[in-house]
């Protein structure tokens, strides 16, 4: 049992069965089994890392982090006011739907819906509605800053007057047409977005390092720690050396000292990771550069939707000026495009955003291969519990 509750079991004993029985707390060097432990709201997140691997009884939850990170992932991608407010009601409807139990009528087809309990039970439905709620709001919340309403960017005015209120083109700055600071299509947009998805990509590798150092020096696994250290200063090396390239410095060690520290990193990082993991490592080098350049993804998903969305709007618009019966296949294809690529938007963010977690952050740090805490106890045959038996007391009255 979890040794918080030793005193709790203790007391219980000492009040039943005094004088019986003896409580004893043996100290083992086995890998305990796991019980998670997380707060009651965070709790639907556990089955999205049990779906990965089941943590062992040494080694850091990862729950907690996959609930803030993935939202924050999925809005990215979504980016979207629109698609975020329909997922936003799905998910609500959906949770009131199974878990209110409301069965009444349903504006959805009976075989869609008999299709869809066949991919997921209702219950994973409501676990999965929940963790899409807190994603779709932060996407709301993007979209806004990405100035897209289904594919239509409405915010023009706004965003003028803010660009001439902060005096922004006189930094330099090349602003879109509609003023839009981070229009995902424009050349300046879609430049800081992904060199600002390059960054989470560094920070995110380097806290699964961290993270993978934590656990090493808690089995005290002198070489495991030093290899971790070893692949963190190789990709902060790496990092910083791509980014002298990208800023037109020059790295000769011998006119710019700073790329010394480079240079340093870079060879000093190998160092250790081969003292630590062996050629094993030398081989996955190229890995970490993968990894962080992996969270691309994320604009890239992002312009392949809004380039999708920005298609059927200028569709449904020339169709409007071609006459009533192109206005009327314009309105067709706005409902049926946007339909297609909101049901996009629900899995394939969700998918990558989730690869980015289990692939990319966890390899750094989690081996799961946990076994899980069952407490001793049978099954009640013969003996009734308590409110079973005041429930038949209560009907016989």
């Amino acid at each position: 049992m979890p040794v918080h509750n030793l005193n709790q079991l203790k007391t219980a004993l000492d009040r039943y069965a005094v004088g019986t029985t003896q409580v004893y707390e043996l100290q083992s060097e086995d890998n305990p089994p796991t019980l998670l432990s997380n707060p009651k709201r965070f709790r639907v997140v556990e089955s999205f890392v049990r779906f990965y691997s089941l943590p062992s009884g040494k080694e850091v939850d990862p729950t907690m982090f996959f609930a803030f990170i993935f939202p924050i992932f999925y809005g990215m991608m979504l980016g979207d006011v629109g698609y975020g407010l329909v997922i936003l009601v799905g998910s609500l409807w959906v949770i009131r739907r199974v878990e209110g139990r409301k069965k009444g009528r349903t504006i959805f087809p009976r075989k869609l819906i008999k299709f869809a309990k066949m991919i997921l039970t209702p219950p994973r439905m409501v676990k999965l509605a929940k963790v899409m709620i807190p994603s779709s709001i932060i996407a709301i919340g993007l979209g806004f800053v990405f100035n897209l309403y289904f594919g239509f960017q409405l915010n023009a005015y706004l965003f003028g007057f803010l660009n001439e209120q902060f005096g922004l083109e006189e930094f330099g700055i090349n602003l879109p047409a509609n003023g839009t600071f981070f229009d995902p299509i424009s050349s300046y947009g879609l430049r800081m977005l992904l060199l600002m998805s390059g960054y989470i990509g560094l920070i995110m590798v380097s806290f699964g390092l961290v993270l993978g150092i934590l656990n090493h020096y808690w089995e005290r696994d002198r070489r495991g720690i030093l290899g971790k250290t070893g692949w963190l200063m190789f990709g902060w090396g790496i990092a910083l050396f791509g980014l002298a390239l990208l800023g037109g410095e020059t790295l000769d060690p011998m006119k710019n000292l700073v790329a010394v520290s480079y240079f340093a990193l870079i060879f000093a990082g190998i160092g250790l990771m081969f003292y630590g993991e062996g050629v094993r490592a030398l081989m996955e080098l190229p890995s970490i550069i993968s990894h962080i350049l992996s969270y691309t993804r994320i604009v890239g998903i992002l312009v392949a939707s809004v380039i999708f969305a920005h298609l059927i709007d200028f569709i449904f618009l020339k169709g409007l000026q071609k006459g009533e019966l192109f206005a009327i296949i314009g309105v067709v294809i706005l409902l049926v495009g946007h339909f297609f690529n909101n049901l996009i938007g629900v899995f394939e963010p969700g998918i990558q955003g989730a690869r980015l977690i289990y692939v990319e952050f966890f390899s750094k740090f989690f081996r799961g291969r946990g076994r899980a805490f069952q407490p001793f106890g049978t099954p009640r045959h013969f003996t009734l519990r308590r409110y079973e038996l005041e429930a038949r007391q209560s009907a016989k009255e």
